[in-house]
C-alpha cells in the first residue's frame, strides 16, 4: 500500500514514494444535481449522448404542423390558426415546439403562458421550463395555480387557466402534478459517462500516463534523508516537465528512481465498454434508437436500411403517441368545450410515416384481393381467416367476420 509523503519520519532508511496527481478521478461521494438547471448543465449541455437524444425530439418532433380541424379532420379557418402559426413576436410554431420538446425531455414539463388581450383573448404563447414555473396543488383542485419565479427571488401567481401544461408521459410519483423526464431518472448513468470522459481527458493531459508515483531508492547510511520540501520540489518538477503541454516528451531517470503506476491506464480501462453501458441506458430511457444518434451501441450492425427502419419505428412508437398527447393538451388549453373543433397534427407530411402508410395501403390491397378470391371460391375460408389473422394481425373473431361462412354458394 502506498504511503503518503507526510508519513515519512526522519532517520528511517527506507525508499521514498512520491504520488503524482491526476487531474480528475471518479468521485464516489458526488451527488447528482436533479434540479432543472443541474440537469440542463450536466446532462443536456454536458453529455453528448443526452444532447443527441434531445436533439432527435427537437428536430423530428417539430416536423408536422398543428391545425385547427373539424370533426372530420378537415382544416378550418379559425382565430386560433394564426396564434398557432405565429405564437409570439420572437418565435414561429416550429421554434415554440422546439422549446416544448426540449423542456419536456430535460425537466419533464413545459409551460406555455397564455398572454391575453384586453378582451380576454389569447394573443401570445410563451414557453417556460421547470425551474421557472411550479404547479401548486390545492385542497379542491388538482392544481390550484402556478407559481412563476421571475429570477430575482420574486414569485408571481399565475391562474391555472392561463397555463398550458405539457408533461412527459411518465409522471413524478413524488410530485404527481408534474411529468418525470428521462434525464432525471438517468442521473447516475449520465454522471458515470461524464466521469469516464473526464478521467480519459485527465490521462491525456498527463501525457497518456495515469496516476503514478516516483519511487526513490533507500538512502545510504551516510546520506542525508530527503526533506518534505525536496520531495515536493521533485514532484512539481516531474509534473511540470512531462504532463500538460509537455506530455509525450522523453524522460531520463537517474539514481535508481522508478516511476510506478497506481491507477488504471487507457489500455486497462476498457473505455468502450464503460461508455457503452450508460449510453445504452440513456438511449433506452429516451426511447431513441442508438443508431439514430450515432452511438457505438447502435453502429455495430448499422446499415442505411436499418437506419430507415429505426427512424420509422421511433416515429411510430414514440413520436406519434407524444404528438397525440400534445394535440390533446393544446385542444384542452385553447378550445372552448362547446366548439366542435380540435387542434391536431397533420401527419401526412412526416417523411418517416410515408413509407409506413404505403406499406399499410399495400397490406390493405392484399386483404381485399384475398376477400375477392374467397368469394370467387379460389381459396377456402380457413386459409383466408388464417391469412387475415397472421399477416394483418386481426383477432380470430375479426378475421372470421371478414370472411363469413357461405350458404348455398353465397355469403352468409
Amino acid at each position: 500500500m502506498l504511503k503518503d509523503i507526510s508519513g515519512y519520519l526522519k532517520g528511517k532508511r527506507e525508499q521514498v514514494t512520491i504520488e503524482l496527481p491526476v487531474n480528475s478521478l471518479f468521485s464516489a461521494t458526488e451527488s447528482v444535481d436533479r434540479t432543472f438547471n443541474g440537469l440542463a448543465y450536466n446532462g443536456y449541455e454536458g453529455n453528448s449522448a443526452v444532447f443527441s437524444c434531445v436533439s432527435e425530439y427537437v428536430i423530428r418532433g417539430t416536423e408536422p404542423c398543428l391545425y385547427v380541424v373539424d370533426e372530420e379532420a378537415n382544416p378550418v379557418d379559425h382565430e386560433l390558426s394564426g396564434l398557432l402559426a405565429d405564437p409570439n413576436p420572437e418565435m414561429d410554431e416550429a421554434r415554440l415546439m422546439q422549446f416544448v420538446f426540449a423542456y419536456m425531455c430535460i425537466g419533464g414539463n413545459c409551460y406555455l403562458h397564455k398572454m391575453r388581450g384586453k378582451y380576454g383573448e389569447v394573443i401570445y404563447l410563451w414557453p417556460y421550463h421547470d425551474a421557472q414555473i411550479t404547479p401548486i396543488p390545492g385542497r379542491h383542485n388538482w392544481i390550484e395555480y402556478y407559481l412563476y419565479d421571475i429570477g430575482d427571488g420574486t414569485k408571481v401567481k399565475i391562474p391555472r387557466e392561463d397555463i398550458i401544461h405539457f408533461k412527459w408521459p411518465s409522471f413524478d410519483v413524488g410530485d404527481p402534478q408534474k411529468g418525470l423526464s428521462p434525464l432525471k431518472v438517468l442521473g447516475r448513468e449520465v454522471d458515470t459517462d461524464n466521469q469516464v470522459s473526464e478521467y480519459v481527458l485527465s490521462i491525456l493531459k498527463n501525457g497518456g500516463m495515469p496516476g503514478s508515483a516516483l519511487v526513490f531508492p533507500p538512502r545510504g547510511k551516510d546520506q542525508y534523508e530527503l526533506t518534505t520540501a525536496e520531495i515536493e520540489q521533485n514532484k512539481a518538477r516531474f509534473t511540470e516537465a512531462f504532463t500538460g503541454r509537455n506530455r509525450g516528451k522523453s524522460i531520463v531517470l537517474t539514481g535508481g528512481i522508478e516511476v510506478k503506476r497506481f491507477a488504471q491506464g487507457l489500455e486497462d480501462l476498457q473505455n468502450d465498454y464503460l461508455r457503452r453501458i450508460p449510453e445504452t441506458r440513456i438511449t433506452a430511457a429516451f426511447r431513441v434508437p442508438a443508431i439514430l444518434v450515432g452511438l457505438a451501441a447502435g453502429l455495430d450492425r448499422s446499415t442505411y436500411s436499418n437506419s430507415e427502419q429505426a427512424a420509422a419505428g421511433f416515429t411510430k412508437q414514440t413520436l406519434v403517441p407524444l404528438w397525440r398527447s400534445i394535440q390533446r393538451t393544446f385542444t384542452k388549453g385553447l378550445i372552448e368545450r362547446d366548439e366542435n373543433v380540435t387542434i391536431a397534427y397533420d401527419l401526412s407530411t412526416v417523411e418517416a410515416l410515408q413509407s409506413y402508410e404505403l406499406e399499410r395501403r399495400k397490406a390493405g390491397e392484399s386483404l381485399i384481393d384475398s376477400q375477392l378470391a374467397y368469394y370467387a371460391g379460389e381459396i377456402e375460408r380457413d386459409a383466408a381467416v388464417n391469412f387475415a389473422r397472421i399477416v394483418h394481425n386481426f383477432t380470430q373473431e375479426e378475421a372470421e367476420s371478414l370472411f363469413p361462412e357461405k350458404k348455398n354458394g353465397t355469403t352468409a
